[in-house]
């Protein structure tokens, strides 16, 4: 390799660790199942916690706005249905997360992978001139 082709390579490889090096570290530190179990996790919670902010805004509107009599609502009809919004809204949310944590992954192992190998065969070649002179 000649010193220009070294010094491309240097380069690709300073620009790589300046825009994506620190954040791949941190992606594939995990193992794969394991970063998507976080991520999913952290978007179950997010998710629980916003349906129970809405669930109460709701119920607030009901007694509120609609003037209901907190002694006739039918409080286990309003409960079952915040439950079903509830799991519909937790298996959106931890679809959406898994495809989106799978391709975060993936991208970040293709570009450390990547960059690997270019690190190995900027390595071989100077290895290989060292020998040589």
């Amino acid at each position: 390799m000649t010193e220009k082709g070294k010094l491309i390579a240097m380069s690709r490889l300073a620009v790589y660790e300046k825009k994506h090096g620190r954040a791949d570290r941190r992606v594939t530190s995990f193992f794969r199942t394991d970063y998507i179990y976080r991520k999913n996790f952290m978007s179950r919670l997010c998710a629980f916690f916003g349906c129970v902010i809405l669930l109460v805004f709701y119920f607030l509107n009901k007694i509120a706005v609609d003037q209901a009599d907190l002694t006739t609502l039918d409080y286990r009809q309003l409960a079952f249905r915040a439950v079903v919004f509830v799991i519909v809204v937790m298996f959106a949310y931890t679809l959406i997360t898994s495809i989106k944590s799978m391709r975060e992954y993936d991208a970040a192992s293709a570009r450390q992978n990547k960059y690997y190998a270019r690190l190995n065969r900027l390595n071989d070649t100077d290895t290989k001139q060292r020998t040589r002179g």
